[in-house]
């Protein structure tokens, strides 16, 4: 797949400068239990190219995926709906029982 080098340029800025935005924008797909681009566009008033970039980026990093299903733009065209990625805390088997730590010594 040929990328263009504006979206490159357009992923490595939000990527490198704008945490907050990639951040807001994993939170407001999660509050709405997955949205489209368009639906966060749309929402926060971002540009396309700033949304699907910290959408990438974010499924990149392993924070969002496509939920299988699709929903119609506002220009009538069928879109991924995005959705947040579970997240498994492991915990270490010495923290597994919190009694030692409770306890005086």
């Amino acid at each position: 797949m040929l990328i263009q080098d504006t979206s490159r340029d357009a992923y490595a800025s939000v990527d490198r400068g704008n945490t907050p935005m990639l951040h807001f924008v994993v939170l407001l797909i999660d509050q709405f239990g997955g949205l489209t681009c368009d639906d966060v566009e749309f929402l926060t008033g971002g540009k396309h190219q700033s949304i699907s970039a910290a959408i990438r980026a974010n499924v990149k990093k392993g924070l969002l995926r496509a939920s299988g299903d699709y929903r119609m733009t506002r220009s009538n065209r069928r879109a991924i709906v995005w959705e947040t990625v579970p997240i498994r805390l492991v915990v270490p088997q010495h923290l597994a029982d919190p009694a030692p730590l409770m306890s005086a010594p």
